[in-house]
C-alpha cells in the first residue's frame, strides 16, 4: 500500500556527486517511508519518477510518467474527478492543454473555483521560450476575465498554502516581467491602448507563441499555440469592450498586443528575378535568417505551479 502525503516539500537524495536537495513528496510503502522526485529524461514530455529511501536518500526505482499522466495526477483525478492544470508549459516552451477554462480543476486547495492553473516544467529556472509562453498565456487569460497582474499567483501565495515550496521561482519578478517593467510596484494594471496596435494591418508574425480563438474576447481556443514567427492574414479589426483585436483569415482572433504580435511586410525583391547589375556597383538584399538552437537538458525538473486568481 502507498500512502503519499499531500504537502510538497525539500527531500535530499544521495547522488553521484553528494547529496543534493530537490523538491518533492514523502511517502509510506507498506512500512517504508520514501521520497518521490520527478526527474528528468532525454524526452521533454517524459519524466522519471524516482523513489528513493527517505533516511538514506538511496535510490529504490524509477518509474516512467508522461508529462501530461503528472499534471491529471491519479490521486486528485479519482478523488474530485478532474487533475490538478488547465495546461502545462514544456521545457521548449510547447503547451499542452489538459482542460478548457470552464472547467474547474484542483491545483490548490480551497481555492479551485475562481483560478485557472498553468503548470510550468522548470526546477525554479524557466527557460525563454517557456517565459514568452507564460507571459503569452498569462496575458491572454488575463484579458479574459479582467485580471490584474497581481492576481497571477505562486502556489505558496494562496492562504493555506504558505509553506508549500512551490512554484521554486520569485513571482513578484514574473509580476513585474508582465507589467512590462521591473521597477513596477503599483497594485493595479491599468489598461493602455498604446500596448495594442489599432490599425488594421494586411498581414502579421507573431512576436511570441500565442493562441487564436474563436471568439472576438478571445474565448474558446482552437487548435495548437501559434508559434512564434508564425505569419498570419488579417482580414479585420474588431474589438471586445476596449480591447482590439486581430479577425484572421480562417475567421478566428488574435490579439493585437504589440509585444505579441507585429505587421509584417513581405520583401518585394526577395524572389524576383533581376538583370546582373553593372560592375563595380554595390547591391543589397535584405531577407530572414532563423537559427535554431538545442535546448539543454537540466539536472532536475520539478513542476512549476503559477495560478491566475479570480478574486470572489
Amino acid at each position: 500500500m502507498i500512502q503519499i502525503d499531500e504537502q510538497e516539500k525539500y527531500v535530499w537524495l544521495a547522488c553521484a556527486d553528494g547529496w543534493r536537495r530537490y523538491a518533492g513528496h514523502t511517502a509510506t510503502v507498506d512500512d517504508m517511508r520514501v521520497s518521490i522526485v520527478i526527474a528528468p529524461t532525454d524526452s521533454l514530455a517524459v519524466y522519471d519518477l524516482a523513489f528513493s529511501d527517505l533516511s538514506s536518500g538511496a535510490s529504490i526505482l524509477k518509474l516512467k510518467l508522461n508529462i501530461i499522466d503528472v499534471a491529471f495526477s491519479k490521486t486528485k483525478e479519482q478523488a474530485w474527478g478532474t487533475g490538478g492544470y488547465h495546461e502545462v508549459i514544456l521545457r521548449d516552451g510547447s503547451v499542452q492543454r489538459i482542460y478548457n477554462d470552464n472547467v474547474t480543476t484542483n491545483g490548490v486547495g480551497n481555492h479551485n473555483s475562481k483560478t485557472y492553473h498553468i503548470c510550468v516544467v522548470g526546477n525554479g529556472s524557466l527557460t525563454a521560450e517557456q517565459e514568452a509562453a507564460f507571459d503569452a498565456r498569462a496575458r491572454a487569460t488575463m484579458d479574459r476575465f479582467g485580471l490584474k497582474v497581481d492576481d497571477v499567483l505562486g502556489h505558496n501565495e494562496f492562504s493555506g498554502h504558505t509553506s508549500n515550496s512551490c512554484p521554486g521561482i520569485n513571482m513578484t519578478t514574473v509580476r513585474n516581467r508582465l507589467k512590462g517593467s521591473s521597477n513596477n510596484n503599483s497594485s493595479t494594471s491599468t489598461f493602455n491602448i498604446n500596448n495594442y496596435h489599432t490599425t488594421k494591418f494586411n498581414q502579421i508574425r507573431l512576436v511570441k507563441a500565442d493562441w487564436a480563438y474563436k471568439e472576438v474576447s478571445l474565448k474558446n481556443r482552437v487548435g495548437d499555440i501559434v508559434p512564434k514567427g508564425k505569419v498570419l492574414t488579417v482580414t479585420g479589426l474588431e474589438y471586445s469592450g476596449q480591447y482590439p483585436r486581430f479577425k484572421l483569415k480562417s475567421g478566428l482572433y488574435i490579439t493585437t498586443r504589440k509585444d505579441t504580435v507585429e505587421e509584417y511586410k513581405a520583401s518585394s525583391s526577395n524572389n524576383t528575378a533581376v538583370a546582373t547589375p553593372p560592375a563595380n556597383v554595390w547591391h543589397s538584399r535584405s531577407g530572414t535568417v532563423t537559427v535554431t538552437a538545442l535546448l539543454a537538458l537540466i539536472c532536475v525538473v520539478h513542476l512549476v505551479g503559477i495560478r491566475l486568481h479570480r478574486p470572489i
